[in-house]
């Protein structure tokens, strides 16, 4: 397959932050996650959409690797962005 960096680099929203759809984003991501690196993609994806203003929801979890567990407090995140978001549909 090759070296696939640049196809990566071209998809990737911390190079397009601008190709974002303005809507709600919620983002989740875990302390021991040994596939992405946490600093270098969803904390600087974060810092880029909040310097474009856009509405995004950031929970760090301590325990949690790349797809879980997951904390108690983190669901309960989950669930307090789904309700906003579907209240916000409602009306």
């Amino acid at each position: 397959y090759g070296d696939i960096s640049k196809a990566l680099k071209d998809r990737s929203p911390n190079w397009h932050p601008e190709k974002l759809p303005e809507i709600r984003y919620l983002i989740i991501h875990g302390f021991n996650d040994k596939s992405v690196n946490k600093k270098a993609h969803s904390d600087k994806l974060i810092k880029l959409m909040r310097k474009r203003k856009m509405d995004v929801t950031y929970v760090e979890d301590d325990m949690m690797g790349h797809c879980g567990p997951m904390k108690y407090e983190t669901v309960v995140a989950m669930e307090k962005f789904m309700e906003e978001a579907i209240r916000q549909e409602k009306t």
